[in-house]
């Protein structure tokens, strides 16, 4: 999964865009920086900075149904998108799978017409 990606995924599952500073945060936290780097980079202090990340991570938490943390953020992201979104293809190669096996399901039947 990509940066963009989980950032899509985190918009999608608050079901709004992040802030200026929860967007540091976010990238501090993919790219496995500490806080202190947010701090410097923008007016904010680094307790503030804690907060509102402690924050980010609780509201992904609740909707996620799983422990989200700055260590733990493109893990959980991973899990959630394998847990919930659906995958297409893994279930018709199933069913196709399934039928080889049993050939009468693999033949198609069309009805036959007589031309009178």
């Amino acid at each position: 999964m990509s940066k963009e990606e989980g950032l899509q995924l985190i918009e999608s599952l608050l079901g709004k865009g992040l802030t200026p500073l929860e967007l540091n945060i976010f990238h501090c936290a993919w790219e496995d920086k500490p806080y202190l780097e947010v701090s410097l980079a923008t007016d904010y202090t680094y307790y503030y900075i804690k907060q509102v990340g402690a924050k980010l991570w609780r509201s992904l938490t609740q909707v996620m149904g799983e422990r989200v943390s700055k260590n733990t953020l493109q893990s959980s992201l991973l899990r959630y998108q394998e847990r919930k979104l659906p995958k297409f293809e893994s279930r018709s190669n199933a069913k196709v799978q399934k039928n080889i096996r049993n050939p009468k399901k693999n033949t198609l039947c069309f009805p036959s017409y007589s031309v009178v």
